[in-house]
């Protein structure tokens, strides 16, 4: 019995990954905001608990790194994200829709202080996303200072995607737990 379900845990982390990688490709090709490159990531930590989440979130982004300059150190995020996501649902998060909008805005604020940090040091502060390099040069012509504009640009990348993710997630347990009342 036990190794019936460490298949299924690898199963599912496999279409988690391929979730992810999906809604990166798709928010790429379209040019949207929301990435949706978390919602597999977010799934399986919810599923199969922090260890399965780290390991889809850091593999999302080198396997995307492979074809997409830029990508692979971000891994780090991926990974963090995939950890808290997993260590909150043991924490019974998600079983509120505040606390699930709550911890969305905690991993919105923390991939951004990450993801600038990374950006700053390696790219001269541009994200690689085409609405965040817009919103953080308009913050610039403006005359924001260039660092809060890094951090402005980002967090208008991060909000969305993460907010989006913990509402999937939010949504998905709702209608698992309305199916199983029939």
């Amino acid at each position: 019995m036990k190794n019936k379900k460490g298949y299924w845990i690898v199963l599912l982390t496999i279409a988690a990954l391929l979730l992810d990688l999906v809604g990166r490709v798709l928010a790429d090709q379209f040019g949207i905001t929301i990435g949706g490159d978390s919602v597999g990531t977010f799934l399986i930590a919810y599923l199969g608990g922090p260890v399965c989440g780290a390991v889809v979130g850091f593999s999302n982004n080198i396997i995307y790194g492979i074809f997409v300059d830029r990508q692979t150190v971000y891994c780090i995020v991926g990974a963090l994200i995939g950890i808290a996501v997993g260590y909150f649902s043991k924490k019974n998060v998600f079983d509120r829709e505040f606390t699930t909008m709550t911890l969305g805005m905690g991993l919105a604020v923390f991939s951004t202080i990450v993801a600038v940090l990374i950006n700053t040091l390696l790219y001269n502060g541009m994200s690689g996303n085409v609405w965040g390099n817009q919103v953080m040069m308009m913050c610039m012509d403006k005359g924001v200072p260039r660092y809060v504009s890094y951090v402005i640009g980002q967090f208008c990348v991060e909000f969305l995607d993460k907010l989006e993710c913990g509402n999937c997630l939010f949504a998905a347990e709702r209608c698992a737990l309305y199916a199983k009342r029939f």
